[in-house]
Order: C-alpha cells, then structure tokens, then sequence
C-alpha cells in the first residue's frame, strides 16, 4: 500500500516523535451469532491505544519486561492478555502495570447492540464489508486525544498498529485522515508485537485484553441499569444515598482495578476513567460508576 504516512520499520527513530501510540485489538469485527454450526463472532471487538513518550521507551520495556520475569516468560516471548487471564501469577505482574508511564484509552464496540441498533448510522458498521468497524476502532483513539487535549497541534506522533490485513490498513488509514482534526502531523506504521522495536505493542495487547474481560463480564453494570437520577444527573446520583449505596457494591478486581485506572487522568481517585468509549455511545451510561468523583478514599 502506497501512502506518504506509512513509514518502514528500519526507517524508526523514536526520537524524531513527540508522543509514541501502541495500539492493538481484541475480539473480531464479524456480526456471526447463534450459528449452528458454532462458529460465532466475538461479543465485542475493542482496541486499546497506550501512549508515551520516547524518553519513557526503555523505562516501560524494562516493566514489560519485570511482568515477563513474574510470568516466567523469556523476554524474548510474547506477552498475551490471554496469558495474564490464566496464569497463577498474573496479580504480582499486574501489580508491574502501575509503573508504566504511559495514558490508555479504550474503544469497546458491543457488537450485538450494533446489529440491533435503530439508528442507520449503524447500518454500515453491520455491514462491513471494508472493514468500517475496524476503521472506526482503530482510529478513535487518536481523535480522542486529541479531544482530551493530550495531543495538540505542535506534537508529531507515531502511531505503532499491531499488523492486520490490508483492507483493514485502507480503512485505519482513511478514518485516521477524517480524525485529525487539529491537523496533527503523524506518521504510521504496521508492525509485529515480537519485534524488538515495538515491544510496548504488547502492552496495549494486555490492556485491551483486560479491558475485554471487563466488560465481558458485566457484573458490575447490573447495579446501576435501574439508576435513571444517574443517566440524567451523574454527580448528584453519586452524591445521593441511593446512589452511594450502589457504588458500595461495585469491588472491582485487582487487575481490572489497575488497568482501568491508567485510563483515568486522576490517579487520586478509584473510579474516573474518562478515556473510554463506546458504541452504541448509550452503552456507557451503564457504566456511570466509573466516573464516580465521591469514592477517593477507597483508591
């Protein structure tokens, strides 16, 4: 594929960037289900994006690194989130992931409230036939950060994606154009997670699979669907018996705990995670909690 933006692997040097992006996906964008046969899609397809700088670089591979040591994984081994779902160990090397110096954010597509989405803006995402879903996820980190004013008009980025078929690439490519809307100069580059220069790709592996679980588990949504003062006003149903009394239900998992909270821009407070999205965007008012301003005590 022929296009300015995309550079080669042997052309990087971190340094020339002001932020580096590690991005990778989890689930599949197919909308299969209740197949017979049994071969159905994957309930979300998400992708997680972490971004640094390239004087953290060397300090995170080094925590890469100390989380392999805890795994027993041989540096030169991928790190997998499925790995970390089911090794006895995975707490102590999740406890690594709070010396990362890095922000993560999260696109998490539920894929059946797409397909059973009223609105037609959904219609082409269903469809997918050039891999729009893909497209979308991919990209929306950058644009979000953007937004978040984590990135700004002054910064050159590198955007590292885990390696991916070329109809997908055509479709990051294209969206990534329509989101930089700060005009942002940026470069990108499709690499494998194994290669020693993009390590870090692993880190956004393990977020994003972690995020998955998450959210796939959907336990902690239930205590808050019945909650309408929150859908309206989040902070006075936080501030509010009721509301509070909730909230005391959510014990969230060590290591979900840890990898929410790298998508959080306060690092003070258990819960406020700003740097998710959803689609359908509705989706997200089940998880209110995660927003909430009035728990800082239970970090």
């Amino acid at each position: 594929m022929s296009d300015s933006r995309i550079i080669k692997a042997k052309q990087i040097e971190y340094s020339n960037y002001d932020k580096i992006v590690f991005v990778d996906a989890s689930g599949d964008d197919g909308f299969i289900f209740d197949d017979e046969s049994g071969h159905d899609s994957s309930k979300l397809f998400l992708v997680s994006a972490f971004m640094t700088t390239p004087n953290n670089i060397e300090h995170n591979n080094s925590v890469l690194n100390s989380i392999k040591d805890e795994l027993n994984l041989d540096y030169s081994k991928e790190l997998k989130s499925t790995t970390l779902k089911r090794h006895r160990f995975a707490p102590q090397a999740y406890n690594h992931f709070s010396d990362l110096r890095g922000i993560a954010f999260s696109q998490i597509a539920f894929k059946k409230k797409i397909l059973n989405h009223s609105d037609t803006r959904y219609y082409e995402l269903v469809e997918n036939e050039k891999k729009q879903l893909s497209g979308l996820i991919h990209s929306f980190p950058f644009y979000a950060l953007q937004k978040l004013q984590l990135l700004n008009p002054n910064d050159k980025v590198l955007i590292v994606f885990d390696n991916m078929k070329t109809i997908e690439e055509k479709s990051v490519l294209e969206t990534l154009e329509d989101y930089n809307t700060l005009d942002i100069e940026y470069n990108v580059i499709f690499a494998d997670s194994k290669d020693s220069r993009f390590t870090l790709i692993q880190i956004a592996d393990a977020i994003c699979g972690t995020v998955r679980d998450f959210f796939e588990t959907e336990c902690f949504s239930k205590d808050f669907k019945i909650c309408n003062i929150c859908k309206l006003r989040m902070q006075k149903c936080f501030k509010s018996p009721s509301g509070i009394k909730r909230l005391k239900k959510v014990q969230l998992e060590q290591k979900h705990s840890i990898v929410l909270n790298m998508h959080s821009p306060n690092e003070e407070s258990r819960f406020n995670i700003n740097h998710m999205f959803t689609v359908p965007t509705k989706v997200y008012s089940n998880y209110y909690f995660l927003h909430c301003i009035s728990n800082k005590k239970r970090s």
